[in-house]
């Protein structure tokens, strides 16, 4: 279980294809004080179990299902991504209860940057944007938003400058791809109205 609430930003040190999945590496520092192997880590909300620590990063392996429904798939060597560890029970919870199982790739049509905050534009699919509600949380490459406005398929969020420099969608730009969880909370109650209609 996560947050939303970024630690770092790391980078892609190196990509190995192993199987039907893909070995990543990364190269982070500050999450590496308490980071070990077999603990969860968030990679641009894609929950992720460590199989490698070193003193300057970690390794994790992303298998078929995971590539086929994330932007891992697009990373290259030098792609930053945000980076998360596993929320502590006694921690505060800052953002919003974030599993770290992405559910869709949106796409981002409009960026609008103002002095003190940058709204964005996310097209969801059909099947998710549904549950996405006004001012409802939404989980954007990891890190912990709120929708200001939603429009059809289209969902919107402001983002304030803490944000945008202490994570990666600083640099995204119109049609870029994003990896999206939406609220759980919401996801379990569609899912019980939807069994018991």
């Amino acid at each position: 279980m996560f947050t939303g609430i970024i630690e770092e930003t790391g980078k892609i040190q190196a990509l190995r294809k192993r199987a039907d999945g893909v070995e990543i590496k990364v190269t982070c520092h500050d999450i590496l004080d308490d980071l070990s192997v077999d603990n969860s880590v968030a990679l641009d909300g894609v929950c992720q179990t460590v199989i490698n620590r070193s003193n300057t990063g970690f390794s994790v392996y992303a298998a078929a299902e995971t590539l086929s429904k994330t932007t891992i798939k697009q990373w290259k060597t030098g792609t930053a991504v945000n980076l998360e560890r596993a929320l502590k029970a006694n921690a505060r919870l800052g953002g919003h209860l974030v599993q770290g199982h992405v559910d869709c790739v949106a796409t981002v049509t409009r960026i609008v940057r103002k002095q003190e905050t940058c709204l964005m534009d996310f097209r969801l699919p059909k099947e998710w944007a549904i549950l996405t509600v006004l001012h409802g949380s939404i989980c954007v490459n990891g890190v912990s938003l709120t929708i200001a406005r939603k429009s059809g398929l289209i969902a919107t969020v402001s983002i304030i400058p803490f944000t945008l420099k202490a994570t990666n969608l600083n640099s995204l730009k119109k049609r870029d791809t994003v990896n999206i969880e939406t609220d759980i909370i919401g996801k379990y109650l569609y899912q019980f109205k939807k069994e018991s209609e």
